[in-house]
């Protein structure tokens, strides 16, 4: 059990930091600022819009969606 709660609050801490450092340099967290996020298949792979900042990249936009 402690090594769940290890790894949890490790997780946890990893995607703070992250999210503290896109907030810094103004970009999308999940797309890290350039709009679009690629999906990988098995044979080739698909580029779409980023769904949280819809299409930006940028920070301000994330933070309104995720709210």
């Amino acid at each position: 059990m402690k090594l769940l709660t290890f790894l949890a609050n490790w997780y946890d801490a990893n995607r703070k930091k992250h999210i503290e450092k896109m907030r810094l340099e103004g970009k999308c967290p999940i797309c890290k600022g350039v709009g679009f996020e690629t999906i990988a298949t098995t044979y080739i792979g698909h580029t779409v819009e980023c769904h949280s900042c819809n299409g930006t990249g940028l920070y301000t936009e994330w933070e309104k969606s995720s709210v």
